[in-house]
């Protein structure tokens, strides 16, 4: 999953920050932004940040500091032990934790906080999204981290320097977003997105540089027992290999990743497999967690690989492809990440085609067919329901898998083109003539401008009234045919002496 929480409540904080900066008389900046980051024994369980600014001609600043984000509530009670050489008042609005900050114009401010985590219990996947700091090491997104101003980004496209310098015990090893991603201190240019949409982790860590064409990828892990992180290394650069070779595309600088075990707070029963294996993609990263259990190292060996190619694909599909409307878009964004990530799979033999075509039925057809949302209508889909019901979470990685898995179908057998194909122009029309984002109408017109077929009237059946696609009625890839069960659904079946043509025609 990338971070498309973080679009919503984008817009939220753009319309409260206009109504606090129309009320704050505030200009513009005198110098530019820096924040100082300390760990030390002297701080358990802490870090302290430092942030220092002149002010222009006003008499206020605002901060923000996000308290509800990606699912998360709360979060302002991380912060703690705000403090400044100028009167300073705190207050929640929304889900923003503000800072009013009083001074004189063109007066040097130093502000200061320090962010501890409000949970210190096992280090489960449902403290993931929170600040963690345990003895020897911490892990924060960006938004976990930053007190940020109000102002000083005036739009969300608007670019802004910042400066980020780290003060961490000898020995500690340190990898973010920002780049280079291993310094210690670092002047970056970017929009208000650019430090809420990073990862930053430190302390007792292996960093591994795994070289991948011009570019390294920077792989930061903890000790695992029940992983082998030389071979997940060795799956990662493969997984960037194949995604870059895919989209053709070499404007990808270095990549960070991170990975790190968490654990069950229960006892792994063996009839019932508690484990979790998650990612969110960011900005020039992405970050990951896997429980670390005996007993389970082939099964969380096999989800961290579906995890590296499913995340690393978020950084073209939702990354650089945009989207104008989230949740209505999910279809693309993640289903069509899922088609593709898995087609790569199978290009790098990490899938078989029998091991493909099993994963087709069981994570797609089989699912789909047994949930109770199947076929409500796209509009269904909303904030609300995504987050708060797993139907409806997983419905658009399903539908929009299938309805893939269809499109490229037809137009491979039809035309000299794949959906691939049209995915590439897609990618190439978001550097230069479409940086804003692409509507549906916009994706299936440029569909048909690629490949001269009209995807439309089979949008609307199947993705916006949520009607079933009957795959036995339509073309199929070589060797793959429907055969019903006996609890009627009908699941694919790939003929032996075919699965090389299956495979051939698969990757084309």
């Amino acid at each position: 999953m990338y971070s498309r929480r973080y679009l919503a409540r984008l817009m939220r904080y753009w319309i409260l920050t206009a109504l606090l900066w129309l009320g704050s008389g505030q200009n513009s900046w005198a110098q530019r932004l820096a924040y100082t980051i300390e760990a030390a024994p002297q701080l358990p369980n802490a870090l302290r940040v430092t942030l220092t600014y002149t002010t222009a001609d006003t008499t206020a600043t605002i901060f923000r500091y996000a308290n509800d984000n990606w699912g998360e509530t709360g979060l302002g009670a991380c912060l703690a032990e705000v403090q400044a050489n100028v009167p300073i008042q705190r207050k929640t609005v929304g889900d923003l934790v503000v800072l009013t900050v009083q001074h004189r114009p063109r007066q040097r401010v130093q502000l200061s906080y320090f962010v501890r985590p409000d949970r210190t219990d096992t280090l489960s996947y449902e403290r993931t999204y929170r600040p963690i700091i345990e003895q020897g090491y911490f892990h924060l997104y960006g938004y976990g981290l930053f007190v940020q101003p109000a102002r000083y980004w005036t739009t969300a496209e608007a670019q802004q320097r910042v400066r980020v310098r780290w003060h961490l015990p000898s020995g500690w090893k340190l990898l973010t977003s920002l780049a280079p991603q291993t310094a210690r201190q670092v002047v970056v240019n970017g929009p208000a997105s650019m430090l809420e949409s990073s990862v930053f982790v430190g302390g007792d860590l292996q960093v591994r540089k795994l070289p991948v064409g011009g570019e390294p990828v920077w792989f930061a892990t903890r000790p695992f027992q029940s992983l082998a992180l030389d071979s997940a290394a060795r799956h990662l650069q493969l997984a960037v290999r194949a995604q870059r070779a895919f989209w053709r595309d070499a404007s990808q600088g270095s990549l960070a990743v991170t990975l790190l075990p968490t654990y069950e707070r229960r006892p792994i029963d063996p009839n019932r497999r508690h484990l979790s294996v998650s990612g969110t993609a960011l900005l020039n990263s992405f970050s990951a967690f896997a429980t670390d259990a005996d007993g389970l190292g082939p099964e969380i060996a096999e989800r961290v690989d579906y995890l590296f190619f499913h995340e690393l694909m978020h950084h073209w599909i939702g990354k650089q492809i945009r989207l104008r409307k989230e949740e209505q878009q999910y279809w693309f964004s993640e289903g069509f990440t899922e088609y593709f990530q898995t087609q790569l799979r199978l290009r790098m033999q990490v899938l078989n085609p029998a091991q493909y075509v099993q994963e087709l039925n069981q994570d797609f057809v089989s699912a789909l067919s047994r949930s109770p949302v199947r076929n409500v209508p796209n509009d269904s889909i909303t904030y609300h329901h995504f987050w708060t019901n797993r139907d409806y979470e997983k419905l658009p990685y399903r539908r929009g898998f299938l309805f893939a898995l269809y499109l490229d179908t037809q137009l491979k057998q039809t035309t000299s083109y794949s959906l691939a194909d049209c995915l590439r122009v897609m990618l190439a029309r978001s550097y230069t003539t479409n940086k804003k984002g692409f509507t549906d109408p916009e994706l299936l017109t440029l569909i048909k401008e690629v490949t001269g077929v009209d995807p439309t009237p089979a949008y609307q059946r199947y993705i916006q009234q949520g009607q079933s696609i009957d795959f036995s009625s339509v073309a199929l890839p070589p060797g793959l045919r429907v055969q019903s069960t006996t609890d009627n659904i009908p699941l694919f079946e790939l003929a032996p002496a075919q699965r090389e043509e299956f495979y051939q025609f698969m990757v084309r």
